[in-house]
């Protein structure tokens, strides 16, 4: 028989499931920067965008041991160290089936595992009056790939959750 009470508590808020899975990096200053390992590249909707169907993508990165970058929850500002996670959202543009989609230009060209970075270097002027101008984030790679962190993450991604292991 199941317990009602652990049900209940299993379908809270604190165990709702969200595409947003990290802490997300957020310009606000030209010259904002963050830097990490590429540990995955997904496209997700982007539910921000009332105009049509867009995409953007998300860059998650593992951040270097010794260093941390302010970050962003829904619960507000956090900081991300050395060996924690953080997604970093791509600016718009058009894929090849034409699709508005999010990216962040020569990212999506890295392989996983190479240390890349993020640095917030302009800001355009709108191009609609009332709008916010561009922030335009450049991506930066180091040429260099870390094959534990690599291996790491390509197995925590196939590696099914034992039964054991499973909170219920």
């Amino acid at each position: 028989m199941t317990d009602i009470q652990s049900v209940d508590k299993f379908f809270s808020e604190a165990n709702e499931a969200s595409q947003q899975g990290h802490p997300y990096f957020k310009v606000e200053t030209i010259g904002d920067f963050c830097r990490g390992y590429l540990v995955k590249k997904r496209t997700q909707k982007n539910d921000l965008k009332t105009d049509g169907e867009a995409y953007q993508r998300v860059y998650t990165i593992e951040v270097p041991e010794g260093e941390s970058y302010k970050a962003f929850t829904k619960e507000g500002e956090i900081t991300v160290k050395g060996g924690e996670l953080m997604d970093i959202y791509g600016r718009a543009t058009i894929d090849s089936d034409g699709k508005s989609v999010s990216i962040i230009i020569g990212i999506d060209n890295v392989p996983l595992g190479e240390l890349v970075g993020f640095k917030y270097t302009e800001q355009r002027k709108p191009s609609k009056p009332g709008f916010n101008g561009a922030k335009i984030v450049t991506g930066y790679r180091s040429h260099v790939i870390r094959e534990d962190i690599l291996k790491k993450h390509i197995e925590s991604e196939m590696t099914p959750v034992s039964s054991a292991e499973a909170p219920f």
